[in-house]
């Protein structure tokens, strides 16, 4: 997690731009409305998958997800009911998209997350990009995943504030 957050800042916007581009292939009205980056528990760099969800006000009953490999590059595309994955939320403004998911967990590493990695076996970190409460901003949902235990951290996606719960 001492990688400089920036020097991936022309792979992760090359991969959001991929998956913009095959969701607008099949409607050019989707909406982004949340990312979600599965690391395994290792956090070795350029590991994982790095899953794009949109929605259509056309389509009620599913959202169309693009998942691509951060590895490879390889993705794979499907349209989910929203009542299995992510749900209905609301499109995300990229102009409060200001820090990355490897800024979100250095900044969640520094508050707690790394303890909780130190003192658990984590199998995987869940890193997700919604609109929530409060107030129904942008944050990163900063989960660390263990055999027998989750901890979140919420970090707001604009200034990189952790919010308190």
């Amino acid at each position: 997690t001492n990688i400089d957050s920036s020097s991936l800042n022309e792979n992760i916007t090359s991969q959001a731009s991929v998956a913009d581009g095959k969701a607008a292939e099949v409607d050019k009205k989707f909406q982004l409305i949340a990312v979600e980056v599965k690391l395994p528990g290792s956090l070795d760099t350029g590991s994982g998958e790095t899953t794009y969800v949109y929605a259509s006000s056309a389509d009620k009953i599913n959202n169309w997800v693009i998942t691509v490999s951060n590895t490879t590059g390889k993705f794979v595309r499907a349209r989910v009911p929203k009542e299995d994955y992510i749900g209905g939320l609301g499109a995300i403004s990229r102009d409060y998209w200001k820090l990355n998911y490897i800024a979100a967990l250095q900044i969640a590493e520094k508050n707690g997350g790394l303890d909780f990695r130190n003192s658990n076996e984590v199998v995987e970190v869940r890193l997700t990009l919604k609109n929530s409460d409060p107030k129904n901003w942008l944050y990163w949902f900063v989960d660390y995943v263990s055999k027998n235990n989750m901890k979140e951290i919420q970090i707001d996606a604009s200034n990189g504030s952790v919010v308190v719960q």
